[in-house]
């Protein structure tokens, strides 16, 4: 579902040029000269929108994972950071193209450009690399949005700010006098009320999906699991790298001692049971699901090592 309207989310940036094609070549001015504009500005502003994706991008990989492990803690900082630097790169691409408007737009104009092509192109550039920080924080919600399972409302921002609020926007301006400077504002407008429209949609789906989420505490214990074979010394390597590090040493007796202390298995028990249903070398499945159950318990508890119990595996 995510991939589709991911998908269509890319198709929109097809019908957006297509739209302003149309759109600007209904203005009272030459159509070439807009359009011409229009598309080495669009050019230019890739470098902008391509560095927006790259982040939102990123903002997935991370977010998605960790809305997964239902890391609270994680989650909120993926989303704050995510956002904030989006803002900050936005901000230095900004910068650059409102210090380079003109030797960009005569870089990556057409061979056949006009100089007045060239300096309509740099007021483009100018008045709509305004609009690059909307731009990338609504592109950061959509990533965001993408990350904790929506399909739909990603999309709906797509739309918004490459359809919706466009091309009407775009069309009002073609109607002024002033059409090769004022229907600029078109972009840096759009992106401003769709970032608003984002930022609605995105506190709904917070309180939808991640709010629900308890706040627990992540444990960040240390714990050694050494696994060997007979002959290896494995016990007393383990042993020793506890003494080292000044924490708890388990092997068997250890554990069987810990699972007596926190009601595991009876103490009223006699050592063959206990041994049979808790330290069993056989196959034995309640046996296997008690040790597990106090395995955790035991890593939960503090930074320890353990060896043998096929504690590396359990953890």
């Amino acid at each position: 579902m995510i991939g589709a309207s991911a998908a269509l989310m890319q198709g929109l940036l097809a019908v957006m040029m297509a739209g302003m094609n149309a759109i600007l070549g209904l203005a009272q001015v030459d159509p070439a000269l807009l359009i011409g504009s229009f598309d080495i500005y669009y050019k230019i502003q890739q470098i902008a929108l391509f560095s927006a994706f790259g982040l939102s991008n990123t903002i997935i990989s991370i977010l998605s994972f960790n809305y997964g492990m239902k890391d609270r803690k994680r989650i909120d900082e993926c989303i704050k950071f995510g956002i904030v630097d989006t803002i900050i790169v936005s901000l230095m691409i900004t910068l650059l193209f409102e210090l380079l408007a003109h030797p960009l737009s005569q870089l990556f104009g057409l061979s056949g450009s006009t100089q007045e092509m060239i300096d309509i192109c740099s007021t483009a550039l100018h008045i709509a690399s305004l609009g690059f920080v909307f731009m990338g924080i609504s592109i950061a919600i959509q990533g965001v949005l993408q990350s904790i399972g929506y399909a739909i409302r990603p999309l709906i921002i797509a739309l918004l700010r490459l359809v919706i609020f466009v091309f009407p926007i775009a069309y009002f301006f073609t109607l002024t006098e002033n059409v090769t400077t004022l229907v600029w504002w078109t972009f840096p407008i759009s992106e401003l009320l769709t970032v608003i429209v984002s930022f609605i949609i995105l506190k709904k789906s917070y309180n939808e999906r991640i709010s629900p989420i308890k706040n627990e505490s992540i444990t960040n214990n240390l714990v050694i699991a050494i696994s060997r074979e007979h002959g290896t010394n494995g016990k007393e390597i383990a042993r020793q790298v506890a003494k080292e590090l000044n924490i708890e040493f388990y092997d068997k007796e250890r554990i069987k001692e810990f699972a007596l202390k926190h009601g595991f298995v009876s103490n009223k028990e006699s050592e063959d049971y206990i041994y049979s249903q808790f330290l069993s070398l056989d196959i034995n499945k309640n046996s296997i699901i008690l040790l597990s159950n106090v395995i955790k318990e035991i890593a939960k508890k503090g930074n320890c090592v353990i060896v043998g119990r096929a504690a590396d595996y359990i953890l």
